[in-house]
């Protein structure tokens, strides 16, 4: 009955640890209201991780480009982006920016935030982009 009640316990204390990691990653995806806002509250370094191509169809002003799927992509973060900035990331639709969130986060960068639904959720709520 003892071991029952430890493999219990053990699974309870993986789930809330599991559950507050789930957490953390979704307060980090921010949808376009909450992206809007700290742009415009924050000095944060704002970057959009799409090709050349994409960024010249349009991008949000201020925008540095980096393109994730350049080979350098991991050394120009790391020369360019200091640790201790709050960095705001942007794709098409999510997927390549939350990849370089997971990325610089490992880097060890402390706060990096994405845009839940990229592009595509940005332009559907409505909000600006330069062209």
């Amino acid at each position: 009955m003892k071991r029952n009640n430890s493999f219990a316990g053990f699974l309870v204390a993986f789930l809330l640890v599991a559950g507050a990691c789930t957490s953390g990653t979704q307060k980090d995806a921010l949808d376009p209201e909450e992206f809007k806002q700290k742009l415009e509250h924050k000095d944060a370094v704002l970057i959009d991780v799409r090709t050349p191509e994409e960024f010249g169809e349009g991008f949000i002003a201020g925008a540095l480009l980096v393109n994730f799927e350049d080979t350098a992509f991991q050394n120009t973060i790391l020369f360019t982006v200091p640790k201790d900035a709050d960095v705001l990331l942007y794709c098409r639709s999510g997927n390549r920016s939350a990849q370089a969130k997971s990325l610089m986060l490992s880097l060890g960068y402390k706060s990096v935030a994405h845009l839940r639904g990229g592009l595509q959720a940005w332009t559907a709520a409505q909000l600006p982009l330069t062209h």
